[in-house]
């Protein structure tokens, strides 16, 4: 559970109004587009919500103009940005641990790590609060794979090659959000104290939405076009190696280790295609419940999660497991079949229903007792390359915890690595052999008013330099058949893979 708070006694709270105003409704993308060519990337974020449930399927958000950065490596916590801001905060968590340089505090326990964050976030004093459930003013980032082992003692068997962190955490000044069901467009700007605020004002946000409010969104590359040949494409395991660690995933199933357990690989692409044209293939070939587009930490970001995460709206925590899985490619002109042949499989319907147990147990822990219901069981969605089973588990938020405290309980997803969770994670160490980074983390938005929206990373594309990684996983069960948990990972990459190459994934 959270622990109270006591903010340094001379540093008063950062105060924060947030000014609303309306802006003329453009479509996100084109708005994006439109502030690429003002800012870098990496001071920008898009969101957009084009499939999946009618409440979430219309809305995108965009944020511009980063004010405090949050990287946590370890126990090693850095804050960027803002020299006032992030001063001011570095005052309120410093007795927390020891200050190594004016950037960075070393934690002495995971425990504390989530203490720090909890902190930070109460360091900020949103004097003007915002509507219920819409995002105006908090984090927007990701939580890596690897944050399991600020949860659970899970050791480190994959070497690692670079630095990145386990949590990035950003703070934006703007905030923009869109509704595209009702047309409307409501921009969010946070006033604070800061060393030079350069940011754009709202009022030449009216104007830029102003200009363009008559446009549409062309992209630069339709569906059909070409897109440049990769100069490599490599996976990380072939076909007969990812076959032996499924037979050796069956023999720890078999031994009572685990019931299920996600095992995946990772396709390197080395392409000269910019992220903005493959993101806009993606968004044409599939539009996802959660789409992003950013920068953070080096790394260009591209995603059309089907899943959520974990959200929280006026209290109420609610999780959709996404488990079960058939490529359309065996019957793409009778879906109605295909989606009753899913619901006949005794393996997928059986694995489904023990993640919904195990969400269950997850959001339980930091939900009013009582409060959980599924209300909806074992209902089918249809993505571009597959469908899934999907079902909606609900609870009310205990008064006594936050929103750091309900990703902590229910991280990672079991969706992701399988069940029960610390023996899964630590047999995943000993058969996979590139480290996950974002894949199978989360990542959204932690608003400050109790609203969080966050996604699975999963059909996820990470970009370093001119090399693009996609991941997948397929979740291996007693009656598995590895051939087939091999071809579901090929799938489940197939829009993204198409996105990059221009190609189907060789199957």
């Amino acid at each position: 559970m959270a622990i109270p708070h006591k903010l340094h006694q001379d540093t008063p709270p950062i105060d924060i109004g947030i000014e609303r105003r309306d802006l003329d409704f453009v479509d996100a993308r084109l708005l994006f587009q439109e502030l690429e060519t003002l800012y870098e990337l990496s001071e920008l974020f898009l969101l957009e919500s084009l499939s999946g449930p009618q409440v979430d399927a219309k809305s995108a958000v965009i944020g511009q103009g980063r004010l405090l950065s949050i990287s946590v490596r370890g126990r090693r916590l850095t804050l960027e940005g803002d020299s006032k801001i992030r001063a001011m905060v570095l005052t309120h968590i410093h007795h927390l641990g020891e200050l190594d340089d004016h950037h960075g505090l070393r934690l002495p326990s995971d425990d504390m790590v989530w203490q720090a964050l909890d902190t930070i976030k109460t360091v900020f004093r949103v004097t003007t609060p915002a509507r219920d459930n819409l995002f105006s003013f908090g984090f927007f980032g990701f939580f890596g794979y690897d944050t399991i082992r600020l949860i659970e003692q899970v050791p480190r068997h994959i070497s690692c090659t670079d630095a990145k962190p386990e949590i990035s955490l950003h703070l934006f000044k703007n905030i923009i959000n869109f509704d595209l069901h009702h047309r409307t467009c409501t921009l969010f700007s946070a006033q604070a104290e800061l060393t030079a605020d350069t940011f754009p004002t709202a009022d030449e946000f009216s104007q830029l939405a102003f200009a363009l409010k008559e446009k549409t969104f062309e992209p630069r590359s339709s569906i059909s076009a070409s897109v440049p040949k990769p100069s490599s494409v490599s996976d990380s395991i072939d076909e007969a190696e990812y076959l032996k660690k499924a037979d050796q995933t069956l023999r720890h199933i078999h031994d009572g280790d685990v019931y299920q357990l996600q095992l995946g690989h990772e396709i390197v692409i080395q392409s000269a295609i910019s992220p903005q044209q493959v993101y806009d293939r993606l968004r044409e070939r599939n539009p996802a419940p959660f789409m992003f587009l950013c920068k953070l930490e080096g790394l260009v970001l591209i995603g059309a999660s089907p899943e959520i995460f974990v959200k929280i709206e006026s209290g109420k925590v609610t999780m959709r497991p996404l488990a079960g899985t058939i490529p359309i490619s065996l019957a793409p002109d009778d879906i109605p079949s295909l989606k009753q042949r899913l619901l006949n499989d005794d393996k997928e319907v059986a694995e489904h229903i023990m993640l919904v147990d195990l969400y269950r147990n997850d959001i339980g822990r930091i939900c009013v007792p009582g409060s959980l219901k599924v209300d909806q069981l074992l209902g089918i969605e249809r993505y571009s390359h597959v469908l899934h089973i999907v079902s909606n588990i609900t609870g009310h938020l205990s008064n006594d915890m936050s929103s750091f405290d309900v990703i902590k309980a229910t991280f990672p997803a079991g969706t992701m690595i399988g069940a029960p969770k610390v023996r899964a994670a630590e047999i995943i160490e000993e058969l996979e052999v590139t480290r996950r980074g974002i894949y199978a983390g989360t990542i959204g938005l932690i608003d400050f008013n109790g609203y969080v929206n966050t996604a699975l990373c999963i059909r996820c594309i990470e970009l370093d330099g001119d090399h693009y990684k996609i991941r997948a996983s397929a979740g291996i069960v007693a009656d598995s058949i590895p051939k087939h948990e091999w071809r579901e990972t090929l799938a489940k990459m197939g829009a993204n893979y198409w996105a990059i190459t221009g190609e189907e994934i060789p199957q």
